[in-house]
């Protein structure tokens, strides 16, 4: 079942042309311009970023935007509420997989992440296209499911309590220089293997990952990372592996930080704080 939440090139192409497809490229406009899937829209994961100012004074970058700005941008790029939703990236990257957490957050039942992106795309199909497409509008309508999404306070509860675990996403070394007291760290690259290009292991490989960093299956997963965007690769990850409780810290070290919250250095973020 999890499996539903990848797709292979070869599966996208049987189904390039189907009136309940909508494919995404989440790379980015210049990139999207210089060709891309056939049928494909774009939709950069930042288009879906927005600043909150909090109480202190400081501002906060890169949280998710509201509902009613959310559904402007999903229904602009064609998607209905009962269409097949794949989206992409390069490959080996987080923003496919930040636009599948925006889109699942928001109440989307079909979300796919193109397994090895536009790495596998071009080397398995090679089929590109670079005309942008016309886009129907589509009738998707975004309710936030505050159930996968965390914020500081949730965050603080989470840190002592033994069904729960926060986990850094970033490159061990970043985590080492300074993490959120309490935390583990798995980067998330590592839910990854490399072949001609980088696709997802398969789920039972990503609970042994996951087991690495201290994370079982029958805890609730808190992920989070320098702004929320690897953090939701790994959310990712973890849903592939079957969890059923996971949450992204939207914000992560800048919403951390900008709070009053305080960075440990590897050795002294807690008992759960080493790399895996």
């Amino acid at each position: 079942m999890a499996r539903k939440l990848l797709i292979e090139p070869s599966t996208l192409f049987k189904v390039l042309t189907g009136d309940r497809i909508r494919i995404i490229d989440a790379r980015g406009r210049a990139a999207y311009e210089r060709d891309h899937i056939p049928e494909a829209v774009c939709l950069s994961p930042a288009e879906l970023d927005d600043s909150i100012t909090l109480s202190n004074g400081e501002e906060v970058p890169n949280m998710l935007l509201d509902e009613g700005r959310a559904c402007e941008l999903f229904q602009s790029a064609g998607i209905d509420s009962d269409s097949t939703v794949v989206v992409y990236d390069e490959g080996g990257s987080y923003l496919a997989s930040r636009l599948w957490w925006a889109l699942d957050y928001f109440g989307h039942p079909d979300v796919r992440v193109l397994d090895g992106g536009m790495r596998a795309w071009r080397s398995n199909v090679g089929l590109m296209s670079p005309q942008q497409q016309r886009i129907q509008r589509g009738s998707f309508l975004p309710i936030a499911d505050e159930s996968k999404t965390a914020d500081f306070t949730y965050l603080l509860l989470g840190l002592n309590c033994r069904t729960k675990v926060v986990c850094n996403s970033l490159p061990v070394e970043e985590f080492a220089r300074g993490a959120i007291p309490g935390s583990t760290n798995l980067p998330y690259v590592r839910t990854f293997r490399v072949t001609r290009y980088p696709v997802m292991r398969e789920p039972e490989d990503l609970v042994r990952v996951f087991a690495q960093a201290g994370i079982a299956p029958n805890m609730e997963c808190i992920f989070y990372c320098g702004c929320g965007y690897s953090a939701a690769h790994n959310a990712f990850a973890a849903r592939l592996a079957g969890f059923r409780r996971v949450r992204v810290y939207d914000g992560s070290l800048q919403d951390w930080q900008r709070r009053g919250g305080q960075l440990l250095p590897w050795g002294v973020v807690g008992t759960e704080g080493r790399s895996s």
